[in-house]
């Protein structure tokens, strides 16, 4: 009886600690690139203002080519997000900024950092095998 209530006991702790690292959840059934932007990783670098402009720059650039490959694409401003596709889960625990492809029957790729327009694009030609 003692061994099941700690058992309880850790298996809710655990719980509560993964949903309060959680900003958002997102479900996805189709073809989906994610932009992802933390802003609490800004605080203390001096390079923010240049860091934005050129993360958006390239975002925005990006994103109207792959919408034009059926792509879809969402763009977050959240430290901590967890996708559910279909019956997965999956939760990025270390991108401040960055970029998450994903689809349906495919294990997502988390892409850190800040990348150009052309790299997102094909990096996302590849993930999905579009050209």
């Amino acid at each position: 009886m003692k061994y099941l209530v700690l058992i309880l006991i850790l298996v809710v702790a655990i719980r509560a600690e993964e949903t309060s690292v959680v900003d958002t959840v997102v479900s996805i059934d189709t073809p989906t690139m994610i932009g992802i932007f933390c802003n609490d990783s800004l605080d203390s670098n001096p390079d923010a203002d240049e860091l934005i402009s050129d993360y958006y720059y390239h975002l925005e650039n990006a994103a109207d080519a792959i919408k034009a490959k059926g792509i879809e694409f969402i763009y977050l401003e959240k430290c901590n997000v967890r996708l559910m596709v279909g019956d997965e889960s999956y939760t990025n625990s270390s991108i401040s900024w960055g970029y998450c492809l994903v689809m349906p029957g495919k294990p997502p790729k988390w892409i850190d950092g800040i990348w150009t327009d052309i790299d997102l694009i094909m990096l996302s030609n590849a993930y999905y095998k579009t050209e």
